[in-house]
């Protein structure tokens, strides 16, 4: 029972994300979408970086987010499940 109950609780969890993350996307003006779409940049350099090679993707970060946050896009895990999502479907359309 407690796996199941697991499983369904993720789920819907997930489920709640996405909702989250489309009530964001359809909310967002133009400018929102190009600080939005910087954000995904320099999340995406972020997440990738090499550890040795100092804070500079550290700062770029934190300075995107910062931006995003002074033109109203809200700083929470949603926002970055979009900003990944852009990531990807760049990756993927750039690969075609």
């Amino acid at each position: 029972m407690t796996h199941d109950y697991t499983t369904f609780e993720r789920w819907r969890t997930r489920q709640s994300e996405r909702a989250r993350i489309a009530e964001i996307a359809a909310g967002l003006d133009r400018f929102q979408w190009w600080v939005l779409e910087d954000l995904a940049d320099v999340r995406q350099a972020f997440l990738s970086r090499d550890r040795t090679s100092g804070d500079e993707e550290v700062r770029a970060f934190v300075a995107a987010r910062d931006a995003a946050t002074r033109v109203a896009i809200p700083d929470e895990l949603a926002v970055y499940r979009l900003a990944d999502q852009i990531g990807r479907d760049r990756d993927r359309h750039a690969l075609m």
